[in-house]
């Protein structure tokens, strides 16, 4: 996550690029936030501390960022695209989609709220 929001801030003010183009590797977008690093305390105690912050989280920015950029944020979003991974995308001015884009906040199977912008993101899609 930090390397996606040192990437956005050198992108904003590098005034030679046009636009933004945001992907995955391997023929999928994002499969969202790596868990296995939660099993680390170290960073599982830092993630706590990111989510029970009053203000906008790390998990909020790194999503958010791309709408401060004075260019176009293209996410073009193949294969699987879950969780931390969808809500990057709806980050994006545009969004175009494979055929086998496969779209999902599992959070809400399991009675959580997706957080990491998505409750902002998702009012502006038209």
């Amino acid at each position: 996550m930090d390397e996606l929001i040192k990437v956005a801030h050198k992108l904003k003010r590098n005034r030679e690029v046009r636009a933004v183009i945001l992907m995955g590797a391997d023929g999928n977008f994002s499969s969202g936030l790596d868990l296995a690093d939660l099993n680390d305390p170290k960073n599982l105690g830092l993630a706590l501390y990111e989510l029970a912050k009053p203000t906008s989280s790390k998990f909020q920015k790194v999503c958010l960022i791309w709408q401060s950029l004075p260019v176009p944020v293209i996410a073009v979003v193949q294969g699987v695209c879950v969780g931390g991974g969808l809500q990057l995308a709806l980050g994006a001015d545009i969004r175009i989609a494979a055929m086998d884009a496969c779209l999902s906040v599992l959070e809400t199977k399991w009675g959580l709220v997706a957080d990491m912008g998505i409750t902002h993101t998702a009012c502006d899609i038209r």
